[in-house]
């Protein structure tokens, strides 16, 4: 008998359960595919040496991917187990492609709009959590009327918490956002405060981070941006959770006000392509973007293309709350070209005209489920066939 070969991992072994059977999985992958002993014993041997880095034995079970980038960057990557790439990695094969399926997603996490109209009219606070509950059972209806669309729904826990604690999550997508107040501070008091909140959460919650990201704010500034995103992008992975990062690129920059920025229709998507390439370089890593729908096809493909440099699988929700309900069919179909288009985001375009003409008087509580019933079916029906 000639005795088979193989190189070996030496790594730190955290929990050695499932060595033996992550050593098979990892031999049959290649025997399998009639590959040779030599290279059976090599997959099992990488198979092993994972598993045994990692806390649980199934789940960390890694992917013929994960296998694969082990095996030809060990040599070159101190820690290569633990590297940002091998976590996001394992974190794709536990959570699945980003990418594989589309959702409609309904914004009802916004806050700041609501309680200045409410301050400006009078009304309690009280009436915005009236509404968003009443929005919600008009999504539910609708669900009872389209079968064939996965609906997601983005909400605050300050207006939204009775959604989310009578929200049957095998019907709905939820998101949910990590700030408390104003969505664009970050503003989080403790790294251990945010982890906990995380953790309670159900795991199919979809976390939601705004990042009002501006190119020309000075160094330091943007550093701290990035490490809070860094420590929450850290935790999602080590949670396991979908990290939804909404991206905005603030008004107030140098010479936006300048005719040369406001001619210019393609200042704007190159700021926003900018921004996504510096996030990615800080070695944040999205499950999902939550971008602007682009104008037209071509900066729809100077889209993919900076994304085509960083991540391939990534899913982007584009955001259409600013556009007309009559002018929306065409950014249904701008979006469906793009590879990695993973839903469409409606918000206040759906939902606000209502709003007013419940705070008014002109509409009573038990008629707003039904007219959101009514124009998201309308909605999603041409959404589908887009």
């Amino acid at each position: 008998k000639i005795p088979i070969s193989s190189r070996s991992f030496k790594i730190k072994v955290l929990n050695v359960l499932g060595a033996g059977d992550a050593f098979m999985s990892g031999f049959l992958r290649g025997w399998l595919r009639e590959k040779s002993l030599e290279i059976c014993a090599l997959y099992g041997n990488a198979c092993g040496a994972l598993v045994v880095t990692r806390h649980g034995c199934s789940s960390s079970s890694p992917s013929f991917e994960e296998i694969d980038y082990f095996i030809n960057n060990f040599d070159n990557i101190q820690d290569l187990a633990h590297h940002p790439k091998m976590n996001l990695m394992h974190l794709r094969t536990e959570l699945g492609p980003p990418r594989k399926k589309r959702m409609f997603v309904i914004a009802l996490d916004e806050q700041i709009p609501f309680e200045i109209f409410c301050e400006k009219n009078g009304v309690s606070f009280d009436q915005i959590s009236v509404f968003k509950e009443e929005v919600f059972k008009g999504l539910k209806d609708t669900l009872k009327l389209i079968k064939n669309i996965d609906l997601a729904i983005l909400i605050d826990l300050k207006y939204g918490n009775n959604i989310l604690l009578n929200s049957d999550s095998t019907l709905f997508t939820i998101g949910v956002t990590t700030e408390e107040s104003d969505p664009f501070q970050l503003d989080w008091r403790t790294d251990e405060s945010l982890y906990q909140k995380i953790l309670v959460r159900p795991s199919t919650w979809i976390v939601k981070v705004v990042c009002n990201y501006d190119l020309e704010s000075n160094s330091m500034d943007k550093k701290k941006l990035l490490e809070k995103l860094s420590k929450l992008n850290g935790i999602c992975i080590s949670l396991k959770r979908k990290l939804m990062i909404e991206l905005t690129i603030p008004k107030n920059t140098k010479n936006y006000l300048s005719s040369e920025s406001i001619n210019n229709q393609n200042s704007n998507s190159k700021k926003l392509r900018n921004a996504i390439s510096e996030i990615y370089k800080a070695g944040i890593n999205p499950f999902l973007w939550g971008i602007v729908t682009p104008k037209n096809e071509e900066d729809n493909k100077k889209l993919s293309d900076t994304l085509n440099q960083f991540d391939q699988e990534v899913g982007i929700i584009f955001q259409g709350e600013t556009i007309s309900i009559e002018h929306i069919e065409h950014f249904f179909k701008l979006t469906n070209n793009s590879i990695y288009n993973c839903g469409f985001k409606v918000g206040s375009n759906l939902f606000w005209e209502y709003w007013g003409k419940f705070i008014h008087g002109k509409i009573e509580k038990s008629e707003i489920s039904k007219k959101i019933t009514k124009k998201s079916q309308k909605l999603i029906n041409i959404y589908i066939k887009k």
